[in-house]
């Protein structure tokens, strides 16, 4: 199987590292579907990636992906506004101008925050990931859906969270697949993306 990811972040200036972004979705995909192949496109920020998703998705479809997968992050605003239905029009729409048929295996995920609001959502990913905090230094996250992930983070590293791949790194040790069902129970955007890798699973059947 070989799904196409299409990304906001920027594509990691060196050969051999991932961008943090792709890093969590790679993670996430190859522990619901071993050995998939993954080819990511990296469109810069929001802006481009409302603009531009749909000629990459189409050449991601061509290249032979069974399906692709778009993620941006509805935070921070761009241009003063944040509103999810007009982000999934402006998708749509784009995808419609490319060519792209509406039954094709595409599939959205907006993000309240950022990529890192997965890690928050379930509080033992952060006691299993950072295991020279004590457990009862980490506290729960109860509205993790508006609250900057960064700021909550940057509590146990030292300094602060940068997003750097070394801390993504030491996160997904705790992002393991046995929370997976009660993380997606409790937020939307990481359901999205499960929902999304398996019906890639089917397309490609």
């Amino acid at each position: 199987m070989k799904i196409g990811l299409i990304l906001e972040c920027q594509e990691s200036m060196v050969a051999w590292q991932k961008n943090a972004d792709e890093l969590v979705c790679r993670h996430i995909i190859e522990m619901l579907e071993p050995g998939t192949e993954i080819e990511s496109v990296f469109l810069g920020n929001k802006p481009n990636l409302l603009a531009k998703c749909g000629k990459n998705a189409a050449q991601l479809l061509k290249n032979g992906c069974c399906c692709v997968i778009i993620v941006w992050d509805l935070y921070p605003p761009w241009e003063g506004e944040s509103d999810a239905k007009k982000d999934y029009a402006a998708v749509k729409k784009n995808l419609e101008e490319a060519g792209v048929d509406k039954d094709a295996p595409v599939y959205c995920v907006c993000i309240a925050y950022e990529l890192e609001t997965w890690f928050v959502v379930d509080r033992q990913v952060l006691v299993d990931a950072l295991p020279k905090i004590k457990a009862s230094k980490i506290k729960s996250v109860k509205d993790f859906e508006r609250t900057d992930p960064k700021t909550i983070l940057s509590e146990y590293f030292p300094g602060r969270y940068t997003g750097r791949t070394a801390h993504v790194v030491q996160l997904l040790k705790g992002l393991t697949s046995d929370k997976f069902e009660r993380i997606r129970k409790k937020c939307t955007s990481f359901n999205e993306f499960m929902d999304s890798v398996g019906k890639c699973k089917t397309a490609s059947q």
